[in-house]
């Protein structure tokens, strides 16, 4: 009964706190792709073709509105086939093999690159080679493990106005909702210490009562001021903007499910532009945007398309063994280049973009 008791009270902190969320959304909150289901698995492969178009300042003018909106947007690009194998079978921290292909298809035969990577938060906060790559692995991980920690990061980093959860989080909650789980813990340890341990959620005294009635009242996140619900194209937004004095940000949120529109980072003189368009589900449960199109500058272009997500519980081999495993076939297709129906790419631009 305790066992059953504990689980139900988790249950209601939980709640509790996401209903919190749910009202009026975080900066950070807005990150984590809220429109998907929490993961259940602790293995995540998304297979990606990522394309490139560099314009001229000539050809720039109506190229955005070319792309967005339109279902075969005539525009050539140079593609880049990626398989990224995302590992959560470590509690703090996220791991990822990053496989590169040379077609879309992704057969053994056509792989020409493999990357691991042990933690990739930490890969994000050390990269200073290229912004634009530290954007991309953001974007993967809010979409494809409803995780805002890479952008949460960056963004903090470059614009002192923007707040963390932990920033912004309501002390005495907080307080208090850790002495709750104290107390379940214990009585779920020792049951029969129910009748003389006290609950914080239900003290003797009047003016005990009060005070937790007061403070469960009380948002668990202090309201942004840089957030606003509002009303575009008869359709309602929640959106951001921010202006330091080096650094300008942008974003549009759709109401009810959080799912990023578009986003709009300057910093200095290089302006970072992000739309998503049609939102897809794939397995049915998980979602994507069809298409994500990065703008750096006034004319380089990345188009970041999904082909195919799937989230499961590993049971096989874990990440190093399948690195060790795709690292051998790169070695066979070395040794065997009449294999390669086309030549591996070489665009030092395409091949900073990515780790």
């Amino acid at each position: 009964m305790a066992t059953v008791k504990l689980v139900l009270s988790i249950v209601f902190i939980y709640f509790t706190i996401n209903q919190t969320f749910a009202a009026y959304p975080t900066l950070e909150g807005l990150f984590r792709n809220g429109s998907n289901r929490e993961l259940t698995g602790n293995m995540v492969v998304v297979k990606l073709m990522i394309s490139k178009k560099q314009i001229t300042p000539m050809e720039s003018e109506g190229f955005l509105e070319g792309l967005i909106g339109s279902e075969n947007p005539k525009v050539t690009f140079t593609p880049l086939n990626l398989k990224l194998i995302f590992s959560l079978e470590h509690e703090n921290y996220v791991s990822l093999l990053q496989l590169k292909y040379l077609d879309s298809l992704m057969s053994k035969g056509t792989l020409f690159d493999t990357a691991y990577i042990p933690n990739l938060f930490t890969k994000i906060k050390k990269d200073n080679e290229s912004f634009e790559r530290s954007l991309l692995y953001s974007i993967l991980m809010m979409f494809a493990l409803n995780d805002s920690k890479g952008f949460a990061y960056i963004l903090s980093k470059h614009l002192p106005s923007f707040t963390l959860n932990k920033e912004i989080m309501s002390q005495d909650k907080k307080s208090l909702l850790k002495r709750y789980k104290h107390y379940l813990m214990a009585i779920s340890d020792n049951p029969d210490d129910e009748s003389e341990l006290e609950s914080p959620l239900e003290p003797n005294s009047i003016d005990a009562k009060k005070k937790v009635q007061d403070t469960m009242k009380l948002n668990m996140y202090k309201k942004s001021e840089y957030l606003n619900l509002i009303r575009k194209d008869n359709n309602l937004f929640w959106e951001v903007k921010i202006e330091d004095p080096k650094t300008s940000f942008y974003a549009l949120f759709s109401n009810s499910k959080h799912r990023l529109k578009e986003l709009t980072l300057q910093i200095d003189d290089v302006k970072y532009e992000i739309y998503c368009e049609d939102y897809i589900l794939f397995d049915g449960i998980h979602e994507f945007p069809k298409m994500i199109l990065l703008k750096v500058g006034e004319n380089e272009f990345f188009n970041i398309r999904v082909l195919a997500y799937q989230e499961f519980v590993n049971s096989g081999k874990n990440l190093r063994q399948r690195t060790r495993q795709y690292r051998k076939i790169l070695a066979e297709n070395k040794k065997s280049p009449e294999k390669f129906m086309q030549p591996v790419p070489i665009d030092p631009n395409q091949v900073i973009f990515t780790y």
